[in-house]
């Protein structure tokens, strides 16, 4: 069941656009970034370009969608009351075609869970400030929604078609690296094998 930290700050629609809005405006890196970084490690001017692009696209989007599904009554006065009722009604919806584009859905469920997760790793804790600061303000956190218990990879096909992979059960916001890691490991054993290679980072710089 999704939970929402008790410092997430005003509980409005528009709060949550404005949260959105900060949290992408800060560059951040995906396992899909293509040659990102200059020799001496920055980020590279054309890099920054395209993310802000892609940064801005998506902003608009969810600002958009988010103005589209109150005016279609699909959604409650303010986000902490949203349920799996308002999601499936949704989905139901664009499923009629009702509502377009349905890609920008997926991208509003997203921002969704990423805002009541505080913009914070369930699994390493991170979050897109803490590595704003420990890097120096060169980069942010990439994080995206992780179904906590895999799905088999042809039911998961048919779910994301008909929208029914919309969930607010067993989902949780995760940081590229860990959502990466973690693949259909259970997460019993995505962290045993995160502490191993901890143990085995640590090991190798005391060794250095």
């Amino acid at each position: 069941m999704i939970t929402r930290p008790a410092t997430r700050g005003p509980d409005t629609w528009e709060e949550l656009k404005r949260r959105f809005t900060t949290y992408r405006h800060v560059p951040s890196l995906t396992n899909m970034s293509p040659r990102p970084f200059t020799p001496t490690g920055r980020l590279t001017a054309d890099w920054r370009r395209r993310y802000k692009a892609t940064a801005n696209s998506a902003i608009k989007r969810v600002s958009e969608t988010i103005d589209q599904l109150r005016i279609a009554r699909l959604l409650p006065p303010r986000p902490s009351k949203l349920r799996q009722s308002h999601i499936t009604a949704i989905a139901r919806a664009a499923r009629r075609k009702e509502l377009r584009p349905r890609s920008a859905l997926r991208l509003f469920w997203e921002a969704f869970i990423l805002d009541c997760a505080g913009y914070r790793c369930n699994y390493c804790k991170r979050s897109p400030r803490s590595v704003l600061k420990e890097t120096k303000g060169r980069r942010g956190l990439r994080l995206v929604v992780d179904h906590c218990v895999p799905l088999d990879s042809s039911l998961r096909k048919k779910l994301r078609a008909e929208l029914r992979d919309l969930t607010l059960k067993k989902c949780v916001c995760a940081c590229w690296l860990c959502n990466t890691l973690k693949a259909h490991f259970p997460q019993r054993v995505f962290e045993e094998e995160i502490n191993s290679l901890l143990r085995a980072v640590r090991a190798h710089q005391q060794a250095r």
